[in-house]
């Protein structure tokens, strides 16, 4: 495996590193809270039960189970695996998604790892990951944080310039 990319900034070098992504980044499964707490008039936090709930929020809860806070990853870990977005607002997390609590280079990569990280999905009634594969999958990162948030900035300004 190539451990220094083709193209890199000028100012970066060394070879990146292989690392687990529990490693590196902070995981929080979603656990979902009762029924009887969800409501749709706003009160408590909005619910990310799902991929369908990246764009539109359709339920709210009183019951507060797992969270992640604004701007967090958030990725489905339910049919479909691997589906990622950022956090909007500090959102209560169902069962069907998880947030990583990292830096944005961590959404690009694991955009771009989607497929491998689906390899990972499990199930006979729909593909799910678990916490235990998710922990241990294994990324190559660039070694400093600094070049981290230099491609993160340079992909996003594709991305938005892409959008426009």
């Amino acid at each position: 495996m190539v451990k220094v990319p083709e193209l890199r900034f000028a100012e970066f070098s060394g070879q990146w590193v292989k690392k687990r992504l529990g490693e590196v980044a902070k995981i929080v499964m979603g656990q979902s809270p009762k029924s009887q707490f969800y409501n749709t008039n706003k009160k408590g936090l909005p619910l990310i039960q799902g991929a369908d709930d990246f764009t539109k929020i359709h339920k709210y809860t009183t019951q507060i189970t797992k969270i992640c806070e604004q701007n967090d990853i958030i990725m489905s870990v339910r049919a479909p695996v691997g589906t990622l977005a950022k956090a909007k607002e500090r959102c209560c997390l169902g069962r069907g998604v998880c947030a990583i609590k990292a830096n944005d280079f961590f959404y690009y990569l694991l955009d771009k790892e989607r497929n491998r990280l689906q390899k990972y999905a499990q199930g006979s009634t729909f593909d799910a990951i678990g916490s235990k594969d998710l922990q241990s999958f294994q990324i190559l990162i660039p070694p400093t944080l600094a070049e981290q948030e230099k491609i993160a900035s340079f992909v996003s300004a594709v991305d938005k310039k892409g959008r426009a």
